[in-house]
């Protein structure tokens, strides 16, 4: 395995948040999509939070905006200054518009056109530092998360991994990913664009989930999805909730196994735009059990998204005629060859019971003292029974 990039959520506890200058709150929508898991650490005042990690120097840290009023439209009310062992990295001007909220903003980074004061990989310590310019600010900035690269061939378990963000890495960086012909990568906003028919984009992973983020028009993207070789899926309705960083769907309850899922864009007539997608690894347990003896049958993935946006949950449809052909070819030969067999102890059972009727003498039947057989057959019975017999011994001879 190549290098995979980690999430770190804000309430990670392998933060450090110095003092009491953060406040930890539920996140909020926006235009510019949903704060990660829902949380954010809010800096009320100047402060800094640290982070210790093992990987490559390339990262990212993610906050939202809050204005409070008039006098945040537009402008920067605060800054934010990021170290990776003690060397200053690449930083991003914060500003947002007057009491509305922007998430998935970046903040800061380290990339690898940027790696000329800091090492290359190993144990790594960034310190996020928050300063307002004023002491009344007229916004509020918030941690949101840090995604980071991990070393080569990580160890993982259960972690939530990033791919496809061109804010932190180049497109061909993920190994996960492979993008087909007539795809564009921007940076600026960073995202890949479609805008031909046919376009694919694949990606394999070892994982359970996984979920796609990108721009929502409003319109229902014109665009098919599928996973492990399952039939095509339409993309569902779209969320309210237009703009960037918007889920577009969650593939979920997938089996503990590798999984390839393939996005297909079938129509040029609007432009089809990813942001990147989110993958929930396998567990250290969940591995063991891929070369467990008892490892379960895969089960059929469900399609699902936020329970606010989505309350309809849409399913991959599975290989159900295979399987029931599979089914009714190994039923229907034995139920055949169990008739066939029935039927010719049958008649081996009959010809038995017609040669004892044929050779049996005459007492064997006048000995049943319950006998229902009519007088007069009784009577033509015996009046043809030496006739038979004559013939049997004429057939023998």
């Amino acid at each position: 395995m190549s290098t995979v990039w980690f999430m770190v959520d804000d309430t990670d506890s392998r933060l450090n948040y110095t003092g009491d200058s953060w406040s930890s709150q539920e996140g909020f929508d926006s235009e510019t999509g949903p704060a990660y898991n829902n949380t954010l650490h809010s800096a009320l005042a100047n402060t800094s939070v640290s982070f210790h990690f093992n990987g490559s120097s390339n990262f990212g840290v993610y906050g939202s905006l809050s204005g409070l009023n008039a006098s945040a439209l537009e402008s920067p009310f605060c800054a934010i200054e990021c170290t990776l062992d003690g060397a200053p990295t690449e930083v991003f001007q914060q500003t947002t518009q007057q009491a509305e909220t922007n998430n998935n903003i970046l903040a800061c980074r380290n990339i690898a056109e940027n790696l000329t004061n800091h090492s290359s990989s190993g144990e790594q310590e960034l310190i996020i530092s928050v300063i307002y310019f004023l002491a009344t600010p007229p916004g509020i900035w918030s941690l949101d998360y840090i995604t980071y690269e991990s070393l080569v061939n990580p160890e993982i378990d259960g972690e939530i991994l990033q791919a496809g963000n061109l804010d932190v890495a180049n497109v061909t960086d993920y190994s996960m990913l492979t993008f087909g012909p007539n795809w564009n990568h921007i940076t600026d906003p960073p995202e890949a664009i479609s805008s031909s028919l046919q376009s694919n984009v694949t990606i394999k992973f070892n994982g359970t989930s996984f979920s796609l983020y990108g721009d929502n028009s409003g319109v229902t993207p014109n665009a098919t999805y599928k996973v492990d070789g399952r039939d095509a899926v339409p993309f569902p309705v779209p969320p309210s909730d237009v703009g960037f960083h918007q889920l577009l769907f969650t593939a979920s309850d997938l089996g503990i196994e590798e999984h390839t899922a393939v996005i297909t864009v079938v129509n040029n007539s609007l432009l089809f735009e990813i942001n990147y997608f989110y993958v929930t690894s396998l567990t250290k347990a969940e591995q063991a059990s891929l070369n467990s003896p008892s490892s379960s049958t895969p089960s059929v993935p469900s399609i699902t998204t936020t329970a606010t946006s989505y309350p309809e949950t849409h399913h991959v449809h599975s290989k159900s005629g295979v399987t029931m052909g599979a089914v009714l070819g190994t039923t229907i030969p034995i139920m055949l060859l169990t008739v066939i067999v029935g039927f010719v102890w049958a008649r081996r059972k009959s010809r038995q019971r017609r040669a004892l009727i044929m050779l049996a003498p005459f007492p064997f039947i006048s000995q049943n003292p319950h006998s229902a057989l009519p007088k007069q057959l009784f009577g033509q019975l015996a009046l043809m029974l030496p006739t038979s017999k004559k013939n049997i011994r004429a057939g023998a001879s």
